[in-house]
């Protein structure tokens, strides 16, 4: 598995936008052992999500 940093951009393998990878953690609400990644909709609104990360 490739090995990710803050910083990396990132997509959905199954699109998507390109998004930066934020942060690692457990979140709340989110997945435990997240990936936090940012990313701008089509009117540059800030847009942020939590991702699960495989084992």
């Amino acid at each position: 598995m490739a090995k990710f940093k803050v910083g990396d951009i990132v997509r959905l393998k199954s699109g998507g936008p390109h998004m930066t990878l934020e942060s690692f953690g457990d979140f709340t609400p989110g997945p435990p052992n997240g990936v936090k990644c940012v990313w701008f909709d089509d009117k540059h609104n800030k847009m942020e999500d939590v991702f699960a990360r495989k084992p």
